[in-house]
């Protein structure tokens, strides 16, 4: 992570000194956008015998965002997301059958849901004498809260059926994005925005309770890394 900030820092700080003449008009906007969510790392793993495999395919976000620069290039940033990524469960159902020949199994999931606040900072340099292009960076903190997927299984045979239920959980984790971006001043009102970033954060979830149809249900502890790369594109207001 303390990687990722310093080259973000410095990145950051040469666009600010290659663009630094040119200024904008305004001071910031506020911005609504959404987008496409994929999922890597574990969290992308489809190998259900490994314990920290997440089984999220690529799902969608809801963004707003907030910018204000405090000095000329650089300023302040906050952004309020949800975030959904389904899941892949037939690998779990795989796993079973391969494991039981004689036992057909069957699974059906939901998919991870979050939500969440970061704030921190940004820069903001245009990349053309009238500031209608404008290439921008932003590295936040802040908090996402999540809801594990439920996850149900059903499994039958000659000798019948039973299911099996990993119910959703909640947990709230500490987060960091780190991200780029274009915007197109449309006018000094109206903005056109893109963005791509990355976030990572790791939920640890108490209590997830596991039922079965014969009465049993017992109660475990379970972290996910949870890193997604995001693209969004939206609408922004320009502030004075």
């Amino acid at each position: 992570m303390k990687k990722n900030l310093t080259l973000t820092g410095i990145l950051m700080l040469f666009i600010a000194v290659a663009f630094g003449q040119v200024t904008e008009d305004r001071r910031g906007y506020i911005g609504i956008s959404v987008g496409s969510s994929m999922p890597i790392g574990n969290f992308a793993s489809k190998n259900a015998n490994a314990s920290k495999a997440g089984l999220a395919t690529t799902g969608a976000i809801f963004d707003v965002s907030f910018a204000y620069k405090l000095k000329k290039n650089f300023g302040l940033a906050a952004l309020l997301r949800g975030q959904y990524n389904p899941v892949d469960v037939q690998p779990l159902a795989d796993r079973m059958n391969r494991e039981f020949p004689g036992v057909r199994t069957y699974a059906n999931g939901d998919g991870w849901s979050s939500g969440g606040f970061m704030g921190g900072v940004y820069s903001s340099s245009p990349l053309n004498q009238k500031a209608t292009a404008v290439f921008e960076l932003k590295t936040l903190v802040g908090f996402m809260n999540t809801t594990s997927p439920q996850i149900d299984m059903n499994a039958s045979s000659s000798e019948g059926s039973i299911w099996i239920r990993q119910n959703s959980a909640t947990a709230t984790s500490f987060s960091y994005l780190i991200g780029a971006g274009m915007r197109f001043n449309a006018g000094k009102r109206i903005a056109f925005i893109l963005n791509a970033d990355y976030l990572n954060y790791t939920p640890n979830f108490k209590n997830l309770k596991t039922t079965t149809s014969m009465g049993s249900s017992e109660n475990s502890n379970a972290t996910q890394e949870i890193q997604t790369l995001n693209i969004g594109v939206g609408i922004a207001f320009r502030l004075k």
